[in-house]
């Protein structure tokens, strides 16, 4: 548990103060780095459920163990995605060169009726990372 950054308590809906549960990974493709996680969770979703150990977080998805442990289902979410440059910490992580460009993309999960369940940043390496998208017409 820690206190929500500003970002994340204005996601979530909660005040700057409110402790989140906070989970901090290095994501990993064939054992090479390929991004950095912060991610929050609203205090609401994990309830009387004790947080996810971090033996659980690496043998899977989070939100297979949210939906397993505290039958919460993420409907939908909203993401932004943009070009930063990688920080003297981030770069040793990653095992990139400070200044390095990184795509950061920042999430915000929501149930089905709206409420937040996670807020999430993520900082991937550019030179190993793309995204698509399909667009198509309604």
């Amino acid at each position: 548990m820690a206190p929500a950054s500003g970002d994340a308590a204005e996601a979530l809906g909660v005040d700057d103060d409110t402790s989140a549960f906070f989970i901090q990974r290095l994501l990993l493709a064939n054992d090479e780095p390929m991004a950095l996680m912060e991610s929050w969770l609203a205090p609401s979703v994990l309830g009387a459920t004790p947080a996810p150990t971090a033996q659980e977080l690496d043998a899977g998805s989070l939100y297979q163990w949210l939906k397993d442990r505290c039958a919460i289902h993420i409907a939908g979410a909203k993401e932004f995605i943009e070009a930063a440059v990688a920080d003297v910490a981030m770069a040793r992580r990653l095992e990139i060169e400070p200044g390095a460009p990184v795509l950061v993309a920042r999430r915000r999960s929501h149930a089905a009726d709206g409420a937040p369940i996670e807020y999430a940043v993520m900082h991937y390496r550019a030179d190993r990372y793309r995204f698509t998208i399909d667009l198509a017409s309604q």
